[in-house]
């Protein structure tokens, strides 16, 4: 943080994670390294913690609870140090024989037995080979039926609204955005819409609201993540869309008139046509 900003920085968000991730790299070879070797992979593991944490947000990956730093690359260094420092005393207690142990202790004995090595690296590519073929199809059908992530709009407001029940008038009053009282305006109308199709179509609620297309470009549960373009170009979007509506109702207000106008008249000219029967007989 200091080379970055100048200033010295504690991050609790970023301490308790370093903790988190010594604690998951530390588990595979928790009953089979030594002391100096569990200093050595928590230390590892706080770095890759804040290398890998720091490259998800330059790639732009969502992980907003660093779960792919800590568990994931962090498991899987702690499987590969069990290949690396288990110690030849503690494996022959642990699992009954030290003819294959840690490659480090493999040199010291004289030879470069990595065979031990090798089959963590083979279990860490069966885990994930398996993981993506089981989960890819899951993941695909979620983004296929809309549940793979949130609408954009319900990220721009808050999750807490739409998941949780959060008052919006919290949000009114917690920021002071000239743009988020629209975004809450349209998503209070959006809410409005999928209560008027849940309840009047047969077919349920539609993939994703009919202002979509104008406002968010299509990003509804993840097409496409809204940019910041799109969220900018809003008021003008807004505006545009209240302009139409109010010609509409001009132009509504105004055919209405002139049929009320063309009803007076013709009852006028009824009323008038029987006076001159009454005078006639």
């Amino acid at each position: 943080a200091e080379r970055m900003s100048g200033e010295v920085t504690f991050n609790l968000q970023y301490a308790m994670n370093g903790c988190l991730s010594g604690l998951v790299a530390i588990t595979a070879g928790c009953s089979i390294v030594e002391s100096w070797a569990s200093i050595v992979i928590g230390l590892v593991s706080g770095a890759l913690y804040l290398c890998c944490s720091k490259l998800l947000v330059r790639w732009r990956i969502d992980d907003a609870v660093d779960a792919i730093p800590v568990h994931m690359i962090n498991g899987i260094w702690g499987s590969l140090s069990v290949g690396l420092f288990a110690e030849p005393t503690l494996m022959k207690a642990v699992y009954g024989t030290s003819d294959h142990v840690g490659w480090f202790y493999s040199w010291g004995r004289g030879n470069a037995d990595a065979i031990l090595l090798a089959c963590q690296v083979v279990g860490i590519l069966f885990v994930v080979g398996w993981v993506m073929f089981t989960m890819t199809p899951f993941f695909w059908l979620l983004h296929y039926c809309g549940f793979l992530r949130s609408d954009s709009l319900e990220e721009v407001v808050g999750l807490d609204i739409g998941y949780t029940g959060g008052g919006i008038r919290n949000h009114r009053d917690n920021f002071e955005s000239e743009k988020m009282e629209e975004y809450l305006k349209e998503y209070e109308h959006r809410q409005r819409e999928r209560a008027y199709f849940k309840k009047n179509s047969d077919r349920g609620i539609p993939a994703s609201s009919i202002h979509q297309d104008s406002l968010h470009g299509s990003s509804y549960h993840g097409r496409r993540i809204i940019t910041q373009n799109m969220i900018e170009s809003l008021d003008t979007t807004s505006n545009n869309v209240m302009g139409n509506n109010n010609n509409t109702r001009a132009i509504a207000n105004g055919v209405e008139n002139s049929n009320t106008s063309v009803s007076d008249n013709d009852a006028a000219a009824g009323d008038g046509h029987g006076d001159d029967q009454r005078r006639t007989v």
